[in-house]
């Protein structure tokens, strides 16, 4: 085992190391120890850490913001399912004090450009920089909200719009990356992971989310009913899905879709859908003798999402006392999925 002095030695330079140099492999590298060293030394043993890491942060760089994140999202990430006890609350407490006011500068100040390229034209590193800022607002906000946010929901929150109606032929600029036609680009692993954080605060923290509620669950309504059906959306799909099974689980939600035409919607563009690929997909690698449905489907759309949200829509949603109304819904999908084989 190393010393302690050998520790510390590594711990007071790994950060500078890490920055001096601009090759993401390398930089990746030195993240990956960095998380195995605050494993076991951060915070108590070592509180230089978020400071060394803030000083990066407020550098203006977005490429050195990314690699902030880069280091901190895996320490942070063990906070969305930690056991809960005074000394991971300690922790994230500390966390919240030092790290929340810089990551909300630095979000202000993405959000700044965003606003001045008009939604139409945004740099693939600032994205980067959003989407793992995003990671890291879940993260911390998974134990408890955090006193910070509550301070500020309509500003992050308002961000979270912004981002989440980016149009979908947005003009990203300075990618070093090349996408295939099924990758999610930023843009979409930003709007996968801003859902995913909309849906904590929608389940979890709703006393504080009801004004905000009723406005995100209409644009992640409209984002699933303008994708398509290409392998690029199926984190957004999922997501979304998980956040509308998630809000109409709540009784008091019920009244945001208690209409026919929304109830007809949510089944004919998102619901049937997603179990249309399922079947296809199914039938496609049946055909083809090859054992690989359950891996294909895996790394595909999850199946059971649909599922989940079609069982939580009939049991919550469908709560019309016309019968006809009740009677075209639970056809539609009975038919579907009763010929799903």
């Amino acid at each position: 085992p190393l010393s302690a002095t050998d520790r510390d030695v590594i711990k007071l330079n790994l950060v500078d190391v890490m920055f001096s140099n601009d090759d993401r492999r390398i930089q990746s590298v030195l993240a990956g120890a960095l998380e195995i060293v605050a494993k076991h030394e951060f915070p108590a043993n070592w509180p230089s850490l978020l400071e060394s890491m803030i000083k990066h942060l407020q550098s203006g760089q977005w490429n050195k913001v990314v690699a902030v994140f880069d280091a901190l999202n895996p320490v942070f990430h063990k906070y969305r399912t930690g056991f809960k006890s005074a000394e991971l609350w300690n922790e994230i407490s500390y966390v919240h004090q030092h790290f929340f006011p810089p990551m909300m500068t630095v979000f202000q100040a993405g959000m700044t450009q965003v606003k001045a390229g008009g939604g139409q034209k945004i740099d693939s590193m600032l994205l980067q920089a959003l989407y793992l800022i995003a990671e890291a607002f879940t993260s911390l906000s998974s134990q408890d909200i955090p006193a910070f946010v509550q301070d500020s929901m309509q500003e992050w929150f308002g961000g979270w719009m912004t981002l989440l109606n980016l149009p979908a032929g947005v003009q990203v600029t300075g990618r070093t990356t090349q996408f295939g036609e099924d990758d999610p680009t930023e843009v979409e692993k930003l709007k996968a992971s801003i859902i995913d954080s909309v849906a904590l605060y929608a389940e979890k923290y709703d006393e504080f989310f009801t004004e905000l509620n009723p406005k995100f669950v209409e644009a992640v309504w409209q984002l699933l009913t303008t994708v398509d059906n290409s392998a690029r959306f199926d984190g957004v799909v999922t997501a979304g899905i998980d956040h509308l099974s998630a809000v109409v689980r709540k009784p008091w939600n019920k009244g945001l879709f208690n209409n026919a035409e929304a109830q007809k919607q949510i089944v004919e563009r998102i619901i049937l859908p997603t179990f249309a690929f399922v079947n296809q997909m199914k039938k496609i690698l049946n055909s083809t003798g090859l054992n690989i449905c359950d891996a294909t489907l895996k790394a595909r759309m999850k199946p059971h999402d649909a599922g989940k949200l079609s069982s939580s829509f009939v049991a919550s949603v469908i709560t019309t006392k016309k019968a006809s109304h009740k009677l075209l819904l639970r056809t539609r999908l009975n038919f579907f999925l009763t010929t799903e084989k």
